[in-house]
């Protein structure tokens, strides 16, 4: 069976997904006469090995920009380059490409074209992968990446939006890998001070040694300090080491690379395979099962999450917070008994006091999801604007479930 227009079953049972296929000329510059055809639905122009469309230029950034199909739409998108991405002539942060348009890269011109339904790409038949869990086209993509994850050593880097579920995906990674029965070690990079995080890493008793033939998780790696960018990297580097290592970030961090923030040679160790978790906007399908898989260990829930009215409502808002925002809202309801999402606590429902508390609450969740949001996960810049430095800013995203 088919999932969709576009999307065809191969004989070998497995789905996949038909679109078009993001094509690339050069037609001036150094590299005049260079041609690339995508093998994925995203393409990255730059200076940089691993890049799709690799140019010489010099005045080309490392990481330009990005080329992404979405909905339907051609979307470029420049990331941090020094001299930036021009669309016709005209300076761009993000715009849509019509087929035929020429973008200026430094010295360099590019004419992109889309061959229409030229590109087939595998989707994963299963509906779980370790704890997430879904049957959009968006998550299915996602895990065939994370099932060939699982079957490598290779060092991962997972980024998307926060509380998309990287940490789940780090665990599951580990769950299907080879060394599963070896410890999985979790390091919170933004949570700790510069001085404690290099002896929580690099100490006797540390990270690295902790976990010794198992997987080491770096969570929001983007927030690493440079000097411990360095000692991360002889640590990878040191031949006795004997960690699978993962990391995660909200940022992207081909920009931080190209603004001399975040080491490139250490980029290029942790990004072996990247993977993008979708926000849960892009996968709205999935929440009615995702829900279901929260309740299962919520003992005696409420009824009020049995009720359709109250799913609908779930799928018509466009939680910020992702899968942690939606986790703190279906646990509230189901063991306080909201009627509807995010709907305002009544007096007849409970004293002043419980009340007053669980408004706080739901204020302070709904604030931080949508500040987070607005900074486009930037947990600095989140804190910066909340006017509360970076740590206590990640204690309140713990405390509101959105971390």
């Amino acid at each position: 069976m088919s999932e969709g227009t576009g999307s065809t079953e191969t004989a070998v049972g497995r789905h996949e997904k038909q679109t078009d296929r993001i094509d690339l000329s050069v037609i001036g510059g150094p590299d005049s006469g260079k041609r690339t055809a995508a093998t994925r639905e995203r393409c990255v122009i730059g200076s940089g090995d691993s890049c799709d469309l690799v140019l010489t230029d010099p005045t080309v950034s490392r990481f330009h920009c990005e080329i992404v199909l979405e909905d339907g739409k051609a979307i470029v998108r420049d990331l941090g380059a020094k001299n930036r991405t021009l669309v016709e002539g005209v300076a761009i942060i993000a715009a849509p490409l019509a087929d035929g348009a020429v973008l200026t890269l430094g010295n360099t011109t590019v004419r992109f074209e889309r061959q229409p339904e030229a590109l087939r790409t595998p989707l994963s038949t299963r509906e779980q992968f370790g704890g997430l869990v879904g049957r959009s086209r968006a998550i299915r993509d996602t895990f065939v990446l994370l099932e060939h994850a699982a079957g490598s050593n290779t060092a991962v880097l997972l980024r998307g939006e926060s509380g998309t579920g990287k940490d789940l995906a780090a665990a599951s990674i580990h769950q299907e890998s080879a060394r599963r029965e070896g410890p999985f070690v979790v390091v919170d990079v933004a949570g700790v001070p510069e001085q404690e995080l290099g002896q929580e890493l690099f100490g006797e008793a540390g990270a690295f040694a902790r976990a010794h033939g198992g997987t080491l998780y770096l969570d929001e790696i983007g927030d690493l300090e440079p000097n411990l960018q360095r000692n991360l990297l002889r640590a990878i580097e040191n031949p006795t080491t004997d960690v699978r290592l993962l990391a995660s970030t909200h940022r992207d961090l081909r920009g931080d690379v190209n603004a001399r923030q975040f080491r490139a040679d250490l980029y290029f160790l942790l990004a072996v395979l990247e993977i993008v978790l979708p926000p849960l906007r892009e996968r709205a399908d999935d929440i009615p099962m995702i829900v279901q898989s929260m309740l299962a260990e919520i003992e005696e829930p409420n009824a009020v999450v049995r009720d359709p009215v109250w799913i609908a409502a779930l799928l018509k808002h466009p939680w910020p917070g992702n899968i942690r925002e939606l986790r703190a809202h279906v646990e509230r309801t189901a063991r306080f008994g909201l009627p509807v999402a995010h709907e305002a606590v009544t007096a007849e429902m409970m004293s002043l006091k419980d009340a007053r508390s669980r408004w706080i609450k739901m204020f302070e969740s709904q604030y931080l999801a949508e500040l987070l949001q607005a900074h486009g996960g930037n947990v600095t810049a989140a804190a910066r604007t909340a006017g509360v430095d970076r740590v206590h800013f990640y204690r309140l995203l713990g405390r509101a479930g959105l971390k």
